[in-house]
């Protein structure tokens, strides 16, 4: 995680993102809507450029942008505007300079927005330059997302003695309108981004088979995201582990219903059809372009430790990294979520259970990494559950 000398985490935002203060309810209304007339542009990127004006604007800002992430984890400078100066797209490519793109990726994997102060030492001379920052200026830099998946970052200077805290709320309404102008637009759709797109649907297509499954699946992508993060995985693993945890259960489209959402116990036949999901998954994933190594983990996700897990019965490393790290918190999801066939265990006894399986059924350094994120944050037992 990011911090500067100011950082909300994402519970603190969120909170604060559902406050009505005046200038909130006058700009979007009690819907929560951007004004219409200002919606409505044409051509490419406008309505993302219309956007990063309109910020500048109201929060009475220094300069606005919006980077856009890239399918090789780099960024790509789309809209930019900077108050009083002629209007200005000032589109780059960030690709080139690694440091800058590192700090960027931590950054679009943060649960909530970062705010960097001009004393603060995270960005050197060079990364504040390619993000036209002047020395006396302060920072904040907002995720954006599409469902689970990020898909760039919402970025806003102010002066040193401008205070931006109480319009907060207003940036981050900003941010999920470019967040869709993004989705809207294509900006961001390669060949290989557009397998973003067959995720999202996939897992709507999920949600709408089985609810719970489906709000399963989202409580375990962010849970394994930042255990990926916690365990050094690069950006483009973390990308994949991920969208694996977001489709872990794709398979379960096609175990048949009286099966799936049976009250009691499976027989033994039963739990054979129910086993075939990971193998119909991974099927079903290595038909789009881009998930192949996302069909692998899912693949993998119920393989043990010990070599006991199914449906090839790896063991050890030779359990892909990610699908170690999706069996560790996809198992503790579903022990602290209600079942039709079962309650759920308390967050202590779901973590003796971890424990106790560590080096059979679980990774035992995933479990640890697992567990002293729960101890650090607070809130994480709630995020995961």
């Amino acid at each position: 995680m990011i911090t500067g000398n100011l950082y909300f985490g994402g519970d603190f935002f969120n909170r604060l993102a559902k406050l009505k203060t005046p200038l909130v309810t006058e700009v979007w209304g009690e819907t929560g809507d951007l004004a219409a007339q200002w919606l409505q542009v044409e051509g490419s990127s406008s309505l993302l450029f219309e956007i990063v004006v309109k910020a500048v604007e109201l929060l009475e800002v220094k300069h606005c942008q919006v980077l856009v992430l890239c399918a090789d984890g780099t960024f790509h400078r789309q809209a930019y505007y900077q108050a009083q100066t002629l209007l200005s797209r000032s589109n780059g490519v960030l690709r080139n300079y690694q440091r800058l793109n590192h700090f960027l990726q931590r950054v679009a994997l943060s649960d909530g927005p970062v705010l960097i102060g001009y004393r603060d030492t995270y960005l050197g001379a060079e990364e504040r330059r390619l993000l036209k920052l002047q020395s006396n200026e302060n920072l904040v830099l907002i995720p954006m997302r599409l469902e689970s998946e990020p898909v760039g970052i919402f970025g806003l200077s102010f002066d040193r003695f401008h205070s931006i805290e109480q319009r907060l709320p207003l940036a981050m309404m900003f941010s999920e309108q470019a967040a869709q102008a993004i989705q809207r637009e294509g900006l961001a759709l390669t060949e290989e981004e557009s397998a973003v797109e067959i995720v999202l649907a996939l897992a709507k297509a999920l949600e709408s088979r089985d609810l719970s499954t489906g709000s399963h699946c989202r409580r375990v992508t962010r849970t394994a995201e930042q255990v990926a993060l916690r365990m050094g995985c690069t950006f483009r693993e973390i990308q994949d582990i991920r969208r694996a945890a977001l489709l872990h259960d794709i398979g379960k489209i096609g175990i048949p219903d009286q099966i799936l959402h049976k009250p009691g116990p499976l027989s033994e036949r039963e739990w054979a059809i129910m086993r075939q999901h990971p193998e119909i998954g991974a099927r079903i994933l290595r038909l789009v372009h881009g998930l192949t190594e996302v069909a692998r983990l899912v693949l993998a996700h119920h393989e043990h430790y010990d070599g006991s897990g199914y449906p090839y019965g790896l063991s050890g490393d030779a359990i892909p990294l990610g699908a170690r790290i999706l069996t560790v918190v996809d198992a503790f999801s579903a022990m602290t979520t209600d079942r039709i066939y079962r309650p759920a265990l308390s967050y202590r006894d779901a973590i003796a259970e971890l424990k106790r399986c560590a080096g059979t059924d679980f990774d035992p350094r995933v479990v640890d990494v697992f567990l002293e994120m729960l101890k650090a944050d607070s809130d994480g037992m709630e995020d995961v559950g």
